[in-house]
């Protein structure tokens, strides 16, 4: 295919392109509810995307670019998830990384300038990452920071929505779901740190605590408008323990997501 001179239609292609990559591994009832889940998730996060970079005023192909990295973001979870039945990245696969490797062997960019692939290959490598490492080119950072967002904001959603239709143990193995948050994971909140070890993560408390820690490693003021005005926070917040060190820890937690919302956009 040639170069699409318009973004719209670069998005098109690239929409086309990942429908059929994803229909690769459905079984004969169609894909698994995990995988489903994912392949909805990635549309979902191309909308927030989409928000974000508008109300950061971007338009043109850094506009396309938002949304196409959401939709992109994570390819690498099906074959992940076909390989090792997990979305756990310790236990199997780097998720990002695969990403990156997919975008160079498939053709969901084939439609796209040559000079625009790099920064939507360098948001889908590191927005899983602890932190985007120094080898992310300055002009990528833009990009990768606002995909981290974008896929938070949903995957908040995805969890509490998991969890309210009794699925949550389908997306989350390994984990025990009723049992209180681990030693180690409190260990970590009363001395004043975000729970990002997931060598603890041993309860769903353990990962809604480590959920609410991402709030640290967000990044755009509109991200955390759009976080506050979902609701979602409540939800979560409302499945922990009322013990003094998780209290502490959500009361923090809440007070910086008011302040970093702050400013434009």
């Amino acid at each position: 295919m040639l170069t699409a001179s318009d973004p719209e239609d670069a998005l098109a292609s690239l929409r086309r392109h990942f429908e059929a990559f994803t229909e690769r591994f459905a079984l004969e009832g169609g894909l698994s509810y995990p995988l489903e889940l994912k392949k909805r998730h990635s549309g979902r996060v191309g909308q927030f995307a989409l928000r974000i970079a508008r109300e950061l005023g971007w338009r043109g192909w850094d506009q396309a670019a938002a949304e196409g990295a959401g939709w992109l973001h994570d390819v690498g979870r099906f074959p992940q998830f076909a390989r090792f039945a997990t979305f756990q990245d310790h236990r199997s696969l780097d998720h990002g990384e695969e990403g990156f490797r997919l975008l160079e062997a498939e053709p969901f960019l084939e439609a796209w300038p040559p000079e625009e692939r790099p920064r939507l290959a360098s948001a889908v490598r590191f927005h899983n990452k602890r932190d985007v490492p120094p080898s992310c080119p300055e002009l990528h950072r833009p990009l990768t920071l606002l995909i981290r967002d974008a896929d938070k904001l949903d995957v908040f959603e995805v969890v509490q929505d998991a969890i309210d239709e009794g699925r949550i143990g389908e997306i989350l193995s390994g984990v025990s779901l009723d049992a209180p948050p681990s030693p180690e994971f409190l260990a970590e909140l009363q001395h004043g740190q975000t729970p990002v070890a997931y060598r603890h993560l041993y309860s769903l408390a353990d990962f809604l605590l480590l959920q609410l820690s991402w709030i640290y490693n967000m990044n755009y003021p509109i991200s955390f408008r759009l976080l506050s005005a979902s609701g979602v926070l409540d939800r979560l917040v409302s499945r922990l323990p009322e013990t003094p060190p998780v209290q502490s820890f959500v009361q923090r937690c809440l007070e910086s997501v008011a302040q970093q919302g702050h400013g434009a956009p």
